[in-house]
């Protein structure tokens, strides 16, 4: 699969945290549309209802380390993974692997290289994607965030 936009990316490590999916009524003037987003099973149903004002269709885990520390890492503590992070001058790497060997493959990213830009929050969502198994090509816009 190809990752082209910062926003499937978001989407993509939102479901592989099985993530419930809700329905945002958007309601303008002229026309009416329902988007899908993407929330924690565990929020509560007021902060629910505004959650999409919020995080919109998924939270910015790409872009914003803040969202990677307080969803992404929790949830790899959860399950027992280590997460390592390298930073370099022209680098940030990342793995994600099981605290004990176990049959679970290690999720590896390197961002700051080949065009993708330097950045910690991208490569843990990187390197989780790929410890969940999701094979992917990043050919993200140059223009987008970071």
């Amino acid at each position: 699969m190809k990752i082209t936009s910062y926003e499937q990316l978001n989407k993509l490590v939102a479901q592989s945290l099985s993530w419930q999916t809700g329905i945002e009524l958007i309601d303008q003037e002229e026309f009416q549309a329902e988007v899908e987003f993407y929330y924690p099973a565990d929020i509560e149903g007021d902060r629910r209802e505004r959650w999409f004002d919020e995080f919109g269709v998924a939270p910015d885990f790409a872009n914003e380390l803040w969202n990677v520390e307080a969803f992404l890492l929790p949830e790899c503590d959860r399950q027992r993974l280590v997460t390592q992070i390298t930073i370099t001058p022209t680098m940030v790497s990342c793995g994600i692997k099981p605290l004990v060997d176990d049959e679970r493959s290690t999720g590896m990213a390197v961002t700051g290289d080949k065009g993708i830009p330097k950045s910690i929050a991208l490569a843990v969502c990187l390197a989780w994607l790929r410890f969940k198994g999701i094979e992917f090509e990043l050919e993200l816009p140059a223009e987008e965030g970071l």
